[in-house]
């Protein structure tokens, strides 16, 4: 269950502009079930995304399904979280592919 979730008004206008000029967005969460996620984006009437439930919050979890997806193809990653280790441990896939571009963005709320 999400607690009193607040839109982060900055992060939702990019996310606007990346899905309207027709990218992928995904949203990743730690928690085992996506739902919650999926209900406040619904409510929000946020842009559409793919919600991915990770089921850990071992920050390694979510640099591991970025680079699945930079695997398949994903040359540009804009990846935004609260939490410093996440933010690290993504960073740490710009030097295993120098070619794509990660761009960490650090969220204060």
């Amino acid at each position: 269950k999400l607690i009193d979730p607040k839109e982060i008004k900055w992060t939702v206008k990019i996310l606007r502009n990346v899905l309207s000029a027709g990218s992928a967005a995904v949203i990743l969460t730690a928690r085992g079930d996506s739902a919650p996620v999926e209900e406040f984006i619904v409510d929000a009437n946020l842009p559409v995304s793919q919600v991915i439930a990770l089921g850990t919050s071992d920050p390694h979890a979510k640099a591991a399904y970025i680079e699945s997806r930079i695997k398949d193809g994903v040359n540009v990653v804009e990846f935004f979280d609260d939490s410093y280790k996440n933010i690290e441990a993504v960073k740490l896939l710009r030097v295993k592919y120098p070619d794509v571009k990660i761009i960490t963005r650090h969220i204060d709320h």
